[in-house]
């Protein structure tokens, strides 16, 4: 896979969440150990690895997907011994399934979270299957939270199982177990923004975004990873509802009783976006909005040959599960287990949103009850046991109906390519930037993001009477946009037109106000225009977000006004 898909910038580019995760690590590894003093919006396992990485060796992203490819390794042999816990066939079964999967291997080559999460995953049931180690199950399924939060739905229901298998002892080491992995995050959170949470600070605006008009079955396809964050869509949209200032967590609350307010309003529409998510659970489809497996599979045929992967796991869980629901003992006790994650994870996700990636620590346990339906299946038939095959096989027909019916949710293709189109430009490749771009407004002319890097990429390779129009186009099509009102302030100011460059560059420190760049580019501009006094009180707040270098110009500015230069 390496080989053949290495001089393809789909799938080496950081776009999306792997830059919002970079950018993140960048930040942990330049010493902001706390990313702020905001509650955290993001899930931290992820990017403090990556800091910690970076600390070490620097950016590296080929060493990161070394690494993760080793993950991937490790995954497969743990749920091989996950597997041999029913049989050796059924361990082999399940390893194969994890080793070759090409949904799997994908994953692991991108610079954001699903290879640590599906290892983790499997670390957790190796250890809780095992016995004994209550305190250690639950210390892994709380590291897992840290990568997936809603993972941590499993913790009352594993606290369960263990007291009715182990006695109550082991349910209270269980559940410590967990808090201590979580106690990092209560702890920064607490301390720093004044929220004891052990989670995340946006779910409201995750919730919100899973019973949205636009959800489709899953979620808004339209929202940014930055679109969750503070100043991000979300918090600007709720202050502009509540007509007032608010913090993340507020903003988060007030989209979390807006959607909540919406679910009692509308029970049977609610009802039919739950089912609609379920089928999207279910569906072969790798459904994803993050430069995802089904837009790049046809690239390499070593992600092509192998169709449906989702539903090889799907169809063989539905069939181990009846074979171990029939099973007494410890056999048929661990097969509850992994049946009672699966239901347990997948309504987690039903709650919010589903897409590929956030399914993907399903295929552990999936992995192992086909292995076992593989071996139950080859027993029967070698024995001629026909009425053992009737409910598994029920069950594996049923996963396959629903594994083939069409949900009607897809990615957007123009949102990946802008997204492609703006990596290349930050990675200094104008004209490739260019082709991508170009590629997406022809499918979708719509998308504003895709104007504004197309501004981008012409500016760079010098077209700045082109460029102007794209950015105008941009700012049209989304008022909101700020990164569209910077670059046509910044075209304008670029062709002499310095008084039409204020007010873009004002809209652009409205919609971002703790935007340095914002601030500086609007201070310029203003004392280009001989506004000096607006020029000192926006560059002393740039001046206060850290920006050092605008301070001769500063002081220059102060030093004019005070002897009564214009």
């Amino acid at each position: 896979f390496w080989v053949e898909t290495r001089s393809d910038p789909l799938f080496s580019i950081l776009a999306i969440d792997g830059r919002s995760y970079v950018d993140l690590a960048t930040r942990f590894a330049s010493g902001d150990w706390g990313w702020g003093r905001e509650t955290l919006w993001f899930a931290p396992l992820y990017p403090a690895l990556l800091g910690v990485i970076f600390l070490v060796s620097g950016p590296e992203p080929d060493l990161i997907r070394v690494l993760q490819h080793g993950l991937g390794v490790g995954t497969a042999l743990l749920g091989m011994r996950l597997g041999a816990r029913f049989s050796p066939r059924a361990g082999l079964v399940a390893g194969l399934l994890l080793a070759l999967s090409p949904v799997l291997v994908f994953y692991e080559h991108q610079l954001y979270y699903p290879s640590v999460a599906v290892f983790f995953t499997a670390l957790f049931l190796v250890v809780l299957l095992g016995g004994g180690r209550a305190f250690v199950a639950g210390l892994l399924l709380g590291v897992l939270g840290l990568a997936r939060s809603n993972a941590l739905l499993f913790l009352p229901v594993g606290a369960a199982w263990l007291v009715r298998r182990e006695g109550k002892r082991a349910g209270i080491l269980f559940v410590a177990g967990g808090l201590t992995a979580l106690a990092p995050v209560i702890l920064r959170n607490g301390v720093l923004s004044g929220a004891w949470t052990p989670l995340t600070v946006n779910g409201g605006m995750i919730f919100a975004t899973g019973f949205g008009d636009e959800a489709l079955g899953g979620r808004s396809l339209l929202r940014r990873p930055e679109d969750f964050g503070p100043r991000g869509a979300f918090h600007r949209e709720a202050e502009q509802l509540a007509g007032r200032e608010m913090t993340l967590a507020e903003a988060s609350r007030f989209h979390r009783e807006r959607a909540l307010s919406w679910i009692v309003d509308h029970p049977g529409a609610t009802a039919e976006l739950t089912l609609r998510k379920l089928a999207l659970l279910f569906h072969v489809r790798e459904t994803d909005d993050n430069l995802g497996f089904p837009f790049v599979r046809e690239r390499a045929r070593t992600l092509s040959w192998w169709p449906g992967p989702w539903a090889w796991f799907l169809v063989g869980a539905g069939a181990g599960v009846f074979w171990l629901g029939r099973r007494p003992g410890r056999v048929g006790a661990e097969g509850r287990l992994l049946t009672l994650f699966i239901v347990t994870y997948s309504a987690s996700l039903l709650m919010f949103f589903v897409n590929a990636r956030y399914r993907l620590p399903l295929v552990v346990p999936a992995a192992v009850l086909a292995g076992v339906a593989v071996d139950e299946g080859w027993r029967a038939l070698r024995s001629s046991r026909a009425r053992g095959w009737v409910a598994p096989l029920a069950a594996a027909i049923a996963c396959l109906f629903l594994a083939l019916r069409d949900p009607g949710v897809r990615a957007d293709p123009a949102l990946n390519l802008v997204a492609v189109g703006g990596a290349l430009q930050d990675e200094g490749r104008p004209a490739e930037a260019l082709a991508f771009t170009e590629r997406a407004i022809e499918i979708d002319p719509t998308v504003a993001g895709a104007h504004q890097n197309r501004a981008l990429a012409l500016r760079s390779l010098g077209r700045g009477d082109e460029a102007l129009g794209s950015a105008k186009e941009a700012t049209r099509l989304d008022p909101d946009l700020a990164p569209a009102w910077m670059t046509l302030g910044t075209l304008l100011a670029e062709a002499g037109r310095v008084s039409e460059a204020v007010p873009a560059f004002r809209r652009a420190a409205e919609l971002e106000p703790e935007n340095p760049g914002a601030l500086v580019n609007l201070a310029q501009a203003l004392a280009a225009t001989g506004d000096l006094e607006g020029a000192i009180e926006l560059g002393r707040r740039a001046e206060q977000l850290g920006v050092t270098a605008i301070a001769p110009r500063l002081r220059a500015w102060e030093e004019s006004v005070a002897s009564g230069e214009r």
